[in-house]
């Protein structure tokens, strides 16, 4: 059975926030120093910046590129050809090493005359 004081909290937390938004606009914007705005650095002022981190030699395996969903790959196939039949893009991409089936390639090709 639900409560009728539920609206009544609702109202409460409602005026709660409304009078919060005016304490802050009366006490204004709070002052600030330069060193307020840069926060988290545990350099010293006369210590120099590390600069090995701009120096480093770059790790290759995050150059790698994510492998392409087989939807995808069909909808690209089927882009550069427009007019190959269902087994000619299942061969097509089993070269590529993407084992998908006909009727994959039938489902994308539906979907792809839904959206044109």
């Amino acid at each position: 059975m639900h409560s009728i004081a539920w609206p009544d909290r609702c109202a409460e937390r409602m005026l709660d926030d409304e009078l919060l938004r005016k304490q802050i606009r009366m006490a204004g914007p709070a002052e600030q120093t330069v060193e307020d705005d840069y926060v988290g650095s545990d350099m010293q002022e006369s210590e120099e910046p590390d600069e090995s981190f701009w120096n480093s030699e770059l790790d290759e395996s995050s150059l790698e590129v994510e492998p392409i969903s087989e939807a995808q790959a069909i909808r690209d196939y089927l882009a550069q050809h427009p007019e190959a039949r269902n087994v000619d893009v299942v061969k097509a991409l089993a070269e590529q090493g993407i084992k998908i089936s006909s009727s994959q390639v039938s489902r994308q090709k539906k979907n792809l005359a839904e959206n044109a």
